[in-house]
């Protein structure tokens, strides 16, 4: 998805702002052949009056940016997914990456890629794009500072570079000439990849755990061509009377490593200050570092000798960015425990800390995945809403429904009978309490959705929308549920057809749905109790499809929504009888909201997904802060207690429905509780 976000500043000087104001002249071949003619066209509107890249003879590198100039001032408000499309031309996505806004100018920034196929940025090699924007008469397009709308319509494409023969090309060493594929936009200076001070293993923070990964940082973007973990090694430090000589090696041992990964890779010219650089890298040792029987020790990583310069690591202009040698400190777990620190955090990595229940009074669960964030995972195919809340009776006869939410209550019956393809869309949650039911006609077979043999072990490549606006026009007699909050199955489905249970949330069921033989196809987390797990794909009849789901180009939400996540007990080792203020870092999005609160720790629960556990939830109270947990539980003076947090993202419709905005849901970065250790 496309973030707007204005700029910090102009940069005026710059050789590409010189290289932007060259091509101002390039208005006519800009405009769309087919926009509205005519000669009552306004005098005053704004006008296009330059364009980079200018026409799609010559391809743009795959990191290069989009940059259009205006007449006027443009209105921020007014730049949204819908006004302003970038799209590839053969597959329809948008292109991935953030518009800035810098007075008359509106520039696009591509997402640097982070695989070594460069597939994954935000344009791909070899492919057409085309950037379109509405005029006159529309009134959907962007506007200026006074008002004004574009006088016409505008249609511009262009093609991204192709990979030579198709395969990952090598990056150059340093020899002071940029690769064709990927454009540096400092290649008169290189940065270096360093420990950040709040990072585990530095100095200024907490040893990083030594069966843990090494997180490192770049301050330009890293080609992510050519990395060779095996050029790397990592050897413990001494430190003492020999200070003044500098490290000195321990002992012969060394540990390897096993893999080097980007996790951000993004234009430096516009960091994001959350972050604090342009590049994030993740580094895999072979094996624990080699503590023994100490608690703690400094290491280094650094190239083997012998290995060529940079080890793979450089930038876009294939100048090293690695340099020298990278100390940091690691200690055992068991000898730096978070808890014996009076302190725990919470980063969302970790899948302990995460408790798969459902909050009665949400629509739906936060996504707790690798990312390293809290999020929300909504689908686009989620539908508009524009049914409203449904409540399903004994027959639908429809063949798409776009609903807020969607229950089928217990007792009921619902049959489905229209004959071909069949839609259920939920904004929020999809409950059936009661049976969802359909047939096939008499004598047919039913269609396979796709071959499971096939899709076993694959990766989805296609979107969830994509998909099904080609299942719609083939209209075999298929079955999709979607919700864009949590799928909660405690009635019963039994269709003849082919099946797609698809959730944003998570998918919650106990007894395995019917459905047409091996075509029972499940795209979110979690699944059915009695079904087996959906990576066992030589066994399981729970499969995934070979799908992805995408996210809204804009905000079409019609009624709040809300997110919730619970943790398990936290902290692991101790029981604080006194807690602290916690520290928390999240994002509002544009128009949503985040909150964080505690819960006590469910005592007589079983501590799994059943209606016990259900039960407390409904009856726990949240708390803003964990120690008005232990208040209310006249815990003050007793053995102290572990806490549960509830994290709660909140979606709001947008303000203006005419113009909803570009989607950016809100998420929490992390959470760090804090404690006083009893001295008893």
């Amino acid at each position: 998805m496309a973030h707007v976000i204005p700029s910090r500043s102009s940069r005026s000087g710059s050789p590409r702002r010189l290289d932007l104001l060259a091509a101002v002249a390039a208005l006519s071949a800009l405009l769309c052949h087919g926009c509205q003619g005519g000669d009552d066209h306004p005098e005053a509107a704004l006008e296009l009056t330059g364009i980079i890249p200018r026409s799609a003879v010559e391809p743009i590198r795959i990191n290069d940016d989009l940059r259009v100039v205006f007449n006027e001032v443009l209105d921020p408000s007014s730049i949204t997914s819908q006004s302003v499309r970038l799209v590839n031309e053969a597959t329809g996505r948008p292109a991935k990456g953030r518009w800035l806004i810098e007075g008359r100018e509106l520039r696009f920034l591509p997402r640097g890629p982070l695989r070594a196929d460069l597939m994954d940025g935000g344009f791909q090699p070899g492919a057409s794009y085309v950037l379109t924007m509405a005029g006159f008469p529309q009134l959907s397009g962007p506007r200026s500072e006074r008002g004004l709308g574009l006088r016409y319509s505008i249609r511009h494409s262009f093609t991204v570079v192709s990979i030579p023969g198709g395969g990952v090309q090598e990056p150059p060493l340093s020899n002071g000439a940029e690769p064709r594929l990927l454009r540096d936009a400092s290649p008169d200076r290189g940065a270096r990849v360093e420990l950040r001070p709040e990072d585990e293993g530095s100095s200024d923070g907490t040893p990083l755990a030594w069966d843990a990964k090494l997180l490192l940082a770049c301050a330009e973007p890293i080609d992510p061509r050519g990395f060779r973990p095996g050029d790397f090694e990592v050897r413990e430090l001494l430190y003492g009377q020999e200070a003044a000589l500098g490290a000195l090696e321990l002992g012969a041992r060394a540990v390897g490593v096993r893999s080097i990964e980007l996790l951000r890779n993004e234009d430096e010219d516009v960091p994001d200050t959350t972050v604090g650089a342009a590049a994030i890298l993740r580094v895999t040792f072979d094996e624990n570092l080699p503590l023994n029987d100490v608690s703690s020790g400094a290491f280094e990583l650094r190239l083997k000798p012998g290995a060529q310069p940079g080890g793979g690591l450089v930038d876009f202009s294939g100048t090293p960015v690695f340099r020298g040698r990278i100390p940091f400190f690691a200690a055992r777990r068991d000898a730096f425990l978070p808890e014996r620190d009076g302190s725990y955090e919470i980063e969302f990595l970790n899948a302990q800390d995460f408790a798969p229940l459902l909050d009665p009074a949400s629509d739906g669960t936060a996504l707790w995945s690798d990312s390293g964030r809290l999020e929300v995972r909504y689908p686009r195919a989620a539908g508009d809403g524009s049914g409203g809340r449904q409540v399903l009776g004994a027959e639908f006869d429809g063949a798409d429904l776009h609903a807020t939410r969607i229950s089928i209550p217990a007792g009921v019956e619902t049959r489905l009978t229209a004959p071909g393809l069949v839609v259920l869309r939920a904004q929020g949650r999809l409950d059936v309490d009661g049976e969802l039911l359909r047939s096939l006609p008499s004598g047919a077979s039913p269609e396979p959705m796709w071959d499971k043999d096939r899709v076993a072990n694959s990766l989805g490549t296609l979107s969830l929308t994509d998909w099904l606006a080609s299942a719609r026009v083939r209209d075999a007699p298929w079955t999709v549920l979607i919700a864009g909050g949590d799928l909660v199955v405690r009635g019963k489905i039994s269709v003849e057809t082919p099946l797609l249970l698809v959730a944003g949330g998570m998918i919650r069921g106990v007894g395995e749905p019917g459905a047409a033989p091996n075509q029972i196809w499940l795209l979110g987390e979690g699944g059915f109790a009695s079904m087996p797990h959906h990576t066992n794909a030589e066994a399981s009849t729970n499969s995934t499809p070979p799908l992805v789901i995408d996210e809204p180009l804009c905000n079409q939400l019609v009624e709040p929504l809300t997110f919730v996540a619970i943790s398990s007990e936290v902290p692991k080792g101790v029981a604080p009888a006194r807690w602290g203020t916690p520290q928390i870092l999240g994002s509002s999005g544009a128009g949503g909201s985040y909150l964080v609160q505690f819960l006590g720790p469910d005592r007589f629960a079983s501590g799994g997904a059943d209606s016990s556990t259900e039960e407390w939830l409904r009856r726990a109270i949240p708390h803003d802060e964990p120690k008005d947990v232990l208040l209310e539980a006249g815990q003050v003076d007793g053995v102290g207690g572990r806490v549960r947090l509830r994290v709660q993202l909140q979606l709001r419709p947008p303000l203006l429905p005419l113009n909803p905005g570009p989607w950016a849901p809100p998420f929490v970065d992390r959470v760090r509780l804090f404690w006083t250790p009893d001295p008893r």
